[in-house]
Order: structure tokens, then C-alpha cells, then sequence
């Protein structure tokens, strides 16, 4: 029976016997070339890189004017609606997602991922459908029911000046 192994939010096939058949060596390649953090608009990153994101996700994206931000929104074709919002320096300080499916949350919280993924583990099972994280630096709550997820993240230090929390949603 193949075993999961978590490393950095990258999971990894084992098979019990130590070997990986070809389709798990594919898929964990696919998982280190398309895995890096950086190399997308996550969290705390530019928003120069919201364009691989879009990409990525192969969505449309449009460009909301706010009040002291902008939102990024980009738009899959699985019907994923996910917001990233810019600070006025060009900079992620939250995004949030709703949709018939969960996007690639490890590309959305980069770095935080593993603050949502330790938040996430340490709450009680009956709250599955919920969860909410929250520490100094990182907001997260995630939740909803079948075709209908939703969520928002933000840093907290990174909401620029008259903007508060609940601006990201």
C-alpha cells in the first residue's frame, strides 16, 4: 500500500518496497518543476507574478481597482474564483477562493502553507469543514460543503493603511 510522506508541503508517493513506478517518478517531478512557492504570486510575494498564476491555473484574469488596494481576480475553467489582493507597493497581502473545488492552496499561502497545514492537523475532526488559523502574522480560515469551498488569507502586517480584514473576501 503506498505510504505519504510530507516534505515542505510536497507530498511523495512510497511504495512499501522503497521503488516508485514510473507515473509516481512523473508526478513527483511535476510536483518539484511546478511546486516552487516563488515562481507564483503566493502571500507576501510581488504581484509581478500573478500573470503565472493565471497561467497556471489556465484562468482569466481581470483587475479590480479597490480603495487602497487592487484585486487580481482570476477565474478557472473548473469555475474557481480566486482574489488576489495587492497592496498600493505591489505586494500579496491576501487572496481568497470560492468554488465547486479547492485551488492549490500551497500555491495560493507559499511559505504559510505549513502554518495552515500544522493549524489545520491541530484542530478537532468535527471541525474539518472549518478551519481557522490564526497567528500574529497569518490569517486562514477555509470551509463550505460540496461545490461550494470558500476561504480568504491575509497577513495581517501587510494590510496597508485604512484597509482592514474585512476588505479580503
Amino acid at each position: 500500500m503506498p505510504q505519504l510522506a510530507a516534505r515542505s508541503g510536497v507530498y511523495i508517493i512510497m511504495v512499501e518496497d522503497g521503488t516508485m513506478r514510473f507515473g509516481q517518478k512523473i508526478m513527483l517531478l511535476a510536483a518539484f518543476l511546478l511546486g516552487s512557492p516563488a515562481a507564483w504570486a503566493a502571500l507576501g510575494q510581488p504581484v509581478a507574478s500573478v500573470e503565472n498564476d493565471r497561467v497556471n491555473m489556465q484562468g482569466e484574469l481581470k483587475v479590480i481597482p479597490g480603495a487602497g488596494f487592487n484585486v487580481h481576480q482570476i477565474t478557472t475553467p473548473a469555475g474557481v474564483a480566486v482574489k488576489e489582493y495587492v497592496t498600493p507597493s505591489g505586494v500579496v497581502f491576501g487572496v481568497s477562493w470560492r468554488g465547486p473545488v479547492f485551488p492549490d492552496l500551497s500555491l495560493l499561502l507559499g511559505k504559510y502553507i505549513t502554518q495552515f497545514q500544522r493549524g489545520a492537523s491541530s484542530q478537532p475532526s468535527y471541525r474539518r469543514r472549518h478551519i481557522m488559523v490564526h497567528t500574529a502574522d497569518f490569517v486562514a480560515e477555509t470551509g463550505g460543503h460540496m461545490r461550494d469551498l470558500r476561504g480568504v488569507a491575509y497577513l495581517p502586517g501587510l494590510l496597508p493603511p485604512g484597509v482592514n480584514q474585512t476588505a479580503v473576501k
